[in-house]
């Protein structure tokens, strides 16, 4: 009978020691930091969490929509989202589209191209237009057929 109650007992020890064991929880000692890359766009914010260490794409996040007449990018060096190890955040940039403005004579033939940022006025870089004579005239640049506007289309 004392063997018996010896088996028992142990048994109930084991269910009790295993209940214990099951109910703990593994404490992580190692932590991950995060940071935060947060992309800033016309006050709307993408945030993106990051493990320290780690890289991020910029493949991997929308572009800034497109303005009229601007074209949009973030305004960092991909090599700055390698390895990071703080908060970044990145800021949407925007530049003015260039146009393509062409100096012509009266016949059209090109004279000049200037290429003119949006909202700029195109210069005229070359020697004035001229004219050969003729049997009744004689002939002076006396301006262009159009203002000189700012490029906007």
């Amino acid at each position: 009978m004392k063997n018996v109650f010896k088996v028992i007992s142990c048994i109930v020890l084991f269910i009790l020691f295993i209940s214990v064991l099951s109910s703990c929880k593994k404490k992580n000692t190692s932590t991950i930091k995060q940071y935060e890359v947060v992309f800033v766009h016309d006050g709307e914010k993408i945030i993106k969490k990051v493990n320290e260490g780690d890289s991020l794409s910029l493949d991997d996040i929308a572009s800034p929509k497109e303005r009229e007449h601007y074209s949009a990018s973030w305004d960092i060096d991909s090599n700055k989202l390698k390895n990071i190890n703080s908060n970044i955040t990145v800021n949407a940039k925007y530049v003015p589209v260039n146009y393509e403005v062409k100096w012509l004579n009266e016949d059209l033939s090109e004279i000049e191209i200037d290429i003119a940022p949006y909202n700029s006025y195109p210069k005229f870089d070359s020697d004035e237009p001229t004219k050969e004579k003729d049997r009744e005239y004689e002939y002076s640049f006396s301006g262009w057929d159009k203002d000189i506007t700012k490029a906007v289309s």
